[in-house]
């Protein structure tokens, strides 16, 4: 995992003119490749008795343990030295405020990641008309204002000072993985 902490600038210059050079910092304290796993231990009566059903159980029953393993080994990296915004009483306000912390150059690829219960409150959230505020969103994600929101159950869940949420820019970071 890598993330792009200063970007690297493009120059305008004339023919025969020296081509600026210009800096790129990739920060990464969590460089090192990571591993993550899950294990279970079942009996030969199970597994003798199981059917393609309880196979696909098992099976999904690993992936969503190694999932949620990865999502926090990767958002604990990213949420390191991190930047807040204060709250107001307004979701899409509050979403509009990390954009201008995040979304500076108009380039980047914001991601909302939210905890299931708050992403339950905000596919369930009700206009002042008794609408749906976020159409888009579900409990299970979405999107608002056209961010991409991803759930998952480790991203910071909702305290006695409200729902949390953390906005990261997906074009300055770098990752890949085996097929799980």
């Amino acid at each position: 995992l890598a993330v792009s902490t200063i970007a690297a600038v493009g120059n305008e210059v004339g023919e025969s003119v020296a081509i600026p050079v210009s800096s790129l910092a990739i920060n990464g304290p969590a460089l090192d490749p990571r591993k993550v796993q899950a294990l279970i231990a079942v009996t030969n009566e199970i597994l003798d008795g199981t059917t393609s059903a309880g196979a696909a159980l098992l099976a999904r029953e690993l992936r969503a343990g190694v999932a949620s393993a990865t999502d926090a080994a990767f958002l604990g990296s990213l949420l390191t030295d991190v930047q807040t915004v204060d709250g107001t009483a307004s979701p899409l306000d509050d979403l509009g405020n990390l954009l201008d912390v995040v979304n500076i150059t108009g380039a980047g690829r914001p991601y909302l990641v939210v905890a299931p219960r708050t992403a339950n409150r905000l596919a369930t959230k009700p206009t002042t008309s008794g609408e749906q505020a976020f159409p888009g969103m579900t409990p299970n994600g979405g999107e608002i204002a056209g961010v991409p929101v991803l759930v998952s159950d480790q991203a910071p869940a909702p305290d006695s000072n409200g729902h949390k949420a953390v906005l990261i820019d997906a074009s300055a970071i770098v990752g890949d993985s085996e097929t799980v």
